[in-house]
């Protein structure tokens, strides 16, 4: 299982990859700061889950989907930000993104989805093996 964590803040970042660890050890762990870094990343392979910095995209959120996609259609998309804004959230989401949380008020219901997220890629990449 690959993760990719785009944070701009290294207290998240450590904070979400400490998590990642938790629940599954054995996931390669990718983290990136900045749009480059992630851009870079998701150019050079596919990644399970992606997590993504909505407040550092530079505008590019629907280059960074559309990246994510080409490489493994069915990845899963998680935005976070620090706003939560209902017309936002809509847009977000048919862009192609599958969760999307406020990083202020709505981060322990990010950290149970990331969970159960994890979990679900766990058990298909276990039936992909029989």
């Amino acid at each position: 299982m690959r993760l990719l964590v785009f944070e701009y803040s290294n207290d998240v970042r450590k904070i979400i990859a400490k998590q990642i660890e938790l629940i599954n050890s054995q996931a390669d762990v990718i983290l990136t700061r900045n749009l480059y870094g992630t851009v870079k990343e998701l150019s050079k392979c596919s990644f399970d889950i992606v997590i993504i910095d909505g407040d550092s995209t530079e505008g590019e959120l629907k280059k960074v989907i559309e990246l994510t996609k080409s490489k493994n259609k069915d990845a899963v998309i998680i935005l976070l930000t620090s706003y939560d804004i209902p017309i936002l959230r809509k847009r977000f989401f048919d862009l192609g993104v599958d969760y999307n949380f406020d990083k202020l008020t709505e981060f322990d219901s990010f950290l149970k989805i990331l969970k159960t997220v994890i979990s679900d890629v766990k058990e298909k990449e276990k039936n992909k093996a029989v």
